[in-house]
């Protein structure tokens, strides 16, 4: 009767030590999380609508994220907007909860930057979603990354990481 009762007593421990965790990942989420601003489209053409990117982008300014989604959707980018396209399409995808596909845009943005900077800022908004989705591991893999180059968010993705270890 006692060995039953100390198994209870430690899944009662490790329970609360795993929702305390998957709540940590949530609050940090927060925290640090802040959708990325608009450097996309804001040097077009205000009344040019007839680009999708622009009405996506302004669905996306408007916080309309389901919508931004749709109209992301309607069009083929360009090769040159490919990163862009993904890097906002993504960060539409964290915001409206679905981290699988947040994850697999942001991963193909990081892969279709040449520029230093946007590599970086995508593979900041990758480790989020890692982080939203429970994925420590590879959280704090470009966490790392992000430290050790001296790339965008650098104090941001050290800050995670101190409370992530």
């Amino acid at each position: 009767m006692l060995l039953l009762f100390i198994a209870g007593l430690g899944y009662v421990a490790y329970r609360f030590y795993d929702i305390q965790k998957n709540g940590n990942n949530a609050y940090l989420f927060e925290k640090y999380y802040k959708p990325y601003s608009n450097f996309w489209t804001n040097t077009m053409i205000d009344s040019d609508t007839s680009h999708f990117e622009v009405i996506a982008m302004k669905y996306y300014d408007a916080k309309d994220y389901n919508l931004a989604i749709e109209t992301f959707h309607r069009f083929e980018p360009e090769k040159a907007d490919d990163g862009n396209y993904n890097l906002y399409l993504g960060i539409s995808y964290i915001q409206t909860g679905f981290d699988n596909l947040a994850e697999i845009h942001l991963y193909t943005a990081v892969d279709s930057y040449k520029e230093f900077n946007n590599i970086y800022t995508a593979k900041w908004y990758l480790a989020l979603a890692y982080l939203k989705s429970e994925r420590n591991k590879e959280c704090k893999k470009l966490l790392n990354e992000i430290i050790n180059v001296n790339a965008p968010f650098k104090n941001k993705a050290k800050e995670l990481l101190d409370e992530l270890n």
